[in-house]
């Protein structure tokens, strides 16, 4: 209904800071910061608000009741995407949720169905998918000029992190709840 739209972004890692980074729409406003590592939320409002005054939360349900959000932008972890998107649209936000958008096709079913139900706007990135390079790619292979495929594999790419083998104690700073 307005001209500017407020924006929260829930996850404030790699992927959050490149698009924040290249970000740069006419209305879209971010305003607030949550990561369930408190630094990471200050440090990233710290880093791109350009002096702006964001709220930032390790919670996102705090960042949703205290500020006046038009939408989030759910830039978690795989396994609380789908959670937080659902708490949002019940909240009357719309969402845009990082790729995969849920863990299972389930909750992906979840998201469509509370999109749905509570008439909110919803985008999952899919850059990759639009850009004209993986769209000639499609072309090439479509156009048979590559003959009859009978086998193709793909090269995911992974963030270097590797799980531990023993628990540890929550570090300092970390709200897991």
């Amino acid at each position: 209904p307005s001209e500017t739209v407020r924006v929260g972004v829930i996850g404030c890692g790699g992927r959050a800071r490149f698009i924040q980074e290249g970000s740069d729409v006419k209305g879209f406003h971010v305003v607030a910061a949550c990561d369930c590592m408190r630094a990471r939320a200050e440090a990233f409002a710290r880093d791109l608000s350009n002096g702006a005054a964001w709220g930032v939360y390790d919670d996102f349900r705090q960042m949703i009741d205290r500020e006046q959000l038009d939408g989030v932008m759910v830039e978690t972890t795989t396994h609380a995407r789908a959670w937080i998107a659902i708490i949002a649209m019940q909240a009357g936000l719309d969402a845009y949720i990082e790729k995969p958008m849920s863990l299972t096709i389930s909750e992906g079913r979840a998201i469509v169905r509370a999109a749905r139900k509570y008439a909110r706007v919803t985008q999952v990135g899919t850059q990759q998918r639009s850009m004209p390079i993986f769209r000639q790619a499609i072309e090439i292979v479509h156009s048979g000029r590559l003959g009859q495929i009978i086998s193709a594999g793909a090269w995911i790419g992974v963030n270097g992190f590797s799980e531990g083998e023993t628990p540890t104690a929550v570090p300092d700073g970390v709200d897991w709840d």
